[in-house]
């Protein structure tokens, strides 16, 4: 007797994966974590300590992160670089395009940076500093004119190294 698609179904799908392998991984799970449970309140107590420092240390450290768009406008297409935002963040941008005399000295609330797509390629970096005086920092390469995406594109960063489209971290 052949069994019809639905009891293929139940055998391989239902039987097979969502029960053998569900019970599969919680069995694998038990034997790793039986070798924590110590009964050691003190031991507990140190890794939930561990835990609140770690989730403490990531609010605390800033994080120079960017998005790059490209927008079109009368005077032509433009990138837009855009600095994520942060609790107490402070940002100083770098364009490598401009003289050290016009580069910002003074960290600011402006997390927006507009480079026309003629100026190009240009190296931007992006400095951050937080309420505890910490820094952080990303450099972005923007492709020139003729690597331009069209109006509207935003640029991934590769690797979240500070890599738009078709340029190289540093």
């Amino acid at each position: 007797m052949t069994s019809s698609p639905r009891q293929k179904h139940d055998k391989w799908v239902v039987d097979g994966i969502l029960a053998r392998f569900s019970a599969l991984v919680v069995s694998a799970a038990g034997t790793v974590l039986r070798a924590f449970q110590t009964g050691v309140v003190h031991v507990y107590a140190t890794l939930m300590v561990i835990g609140l420092a770690l989730v403490g240390a990531y609010f605390v450290v800033p994080h120079a992160e960017v998005t790059v768009a490209t927008q079109s406008t009368s005077s032509g297409p433009q990138y837009v670089v855009t600095a994520a935002p942060g609790l107490g963040y402070g940002y100083r941008w770098h364009d490598e395009g401009k003289p050290e005399s016009q580069q910002q000295t003074k960290y600011t609330e402006i997390r927006e940076l507009k480079v026309p797509v003629d100026k190009l390629p240009r190296v931007i970096g992006l400095e951050v500093v937080n309420a505890f005086g910490l820094h952080g920092t990303e450099w972005v390469i923007l492709p020139g004119a003729g690597n331009a995406p069209p109006a509207g594109t935003v640029l991934s960063m590769n690797d979240g190294h500070g890599q738009a489209e078709g340029g190289h971290g540093r």
